[in-house]
């Protein structure tokens, strides 16, 4: 046999090296990989979506994983950053950002169906029970005026910015933390009246547990959930406090907290309250009444100064 040749080598200077289109393509892959197994642009192909509107879809859905963001963040990101191009052999420089926001036209147009046929996925990929734990709602503000949209309208924005149209978003969670629906509401919606709109129709098993904040848990709510033969978990509504530090039982939180609880059960045997008091909790309510206090008697001190002031 020939002899072979002696290996060659070469030094490089590392500093010299320049880089041309840097791509990343690590979520990317996963990602792929992931809406491969939910068949998710078979689903899309399904709603009469064509193929350009699919890969726009995927690219949009992808950049929000990646770089969280609206539709001109995402453009930048599959364009100037992704080597998503590379793997879906597509050339997304050439993509326009008007597709981008088609595509989010056409996922609100097919939202109910996507939900429902992606869950039941989920739900076959992981072997799922059937379940509901978490119920929440948010909202977010638009800078412009929306005069299209008729859901966008000003009520109690939760960043402080009731000065804009807003528009409410609800979801409810599974066990395993997979949405089971979600909704967007106007901006003004009354949280609590969207509990029963939610929760109709979503197959709970009995005892489902539903965990939600006391904006939503009204009488009329809680009386409906035990009516639908639901469990559920909240914070009281009422404002007295009655804790009975003699007949506590002391916890250690996983937060390494030491809290004290005390345990009831209704007169019927219905309902448990677990009546909770926290030294990191009272440490700020305190904080929040001092800063009352000091603000309120400032205001008093500068009517009374207002009273002995000219046109005060």
């Amino acid at each position: 046999s020939p002899t072979a040749s002696p290996t060659a080598f070469a030094e490089v200077d590392a500093d010299s090296l320049e880089l041309t289109q840097p791509r990343s393509i690590g979520v990317e892959h996963v990602a792929l990989a992931a809406l491969r197994d939910l068949a998710f642009e078979a689903l899309l192909e399904s709603l009469g979506i064509n193929g350009v509107m699919r890969t726009a879809i995927v690219g949009s859905i992808i950049a929000r994983m990646a770089m969280p963001g609206a539709e001109l963040a995402s453009h930048r990101w599959l364009v100037g950053t992704s080597g998503l191009g590379d793997l879906l052999d597509l050339d997304l420089a050439a993509l326009p950002l008007s597709r981008l926001y088609r595509a989010s036209d056409l996922l609100m147009k097919h939202h109910d169906e996507i939900e429902a046929r992606l869950l039941a996925r989920i739900e076959t990929l992981f072997g799922l029970e059937t379940s509901i734990t978490l119920y929440d709602l948010t909202n977010t503000y638009f800078e412009g005026a929306e005069a299209g949209n008729p859901k966008a309208v000003r009520g109690h924005s939760k960043e402080k910015r009731s000065d804009c149209p807003l528009v409410t978003l609800g979801v409810v969670c599974d066990g395993s933390g997979f949405i089971r629906r979600s909704r967007v509401f106007a901006g003004n919606a009354v949280e609590c009246r969207t509990l029963e709109g939610m929760l109709t129709g979503l197959a709970a098993p009995a005892g489902a547990l539903v965990v939600m904040d006391r904006g939503i848990a009204t009488a009329a709510n809680l009386a409906w959930l035990v009516e639908h033969g639901y469990r559920y978990l909240v914070v009281s509504r009422e404002r007295e406090r009655c804790f009975d530090a003699d007949r506590a039982t002391t916890l250690v939180s996983a937060g390494e907290e030491t809290i004290q609880v005390v345990r009831e059960l209704s007169a019927d045997a219905q309902e448990v309250r677990l009546q909770c008091h926290s030294p990191g909790r009272e440490l700020k309510e305190t904080g929040i009444m001092a800063r009352f206090c000091t603000r309120f008697e400032a205001g008093l001190t500068k009517l009374a100064q207002g009273l002995t002031t000219p046109r005060g």
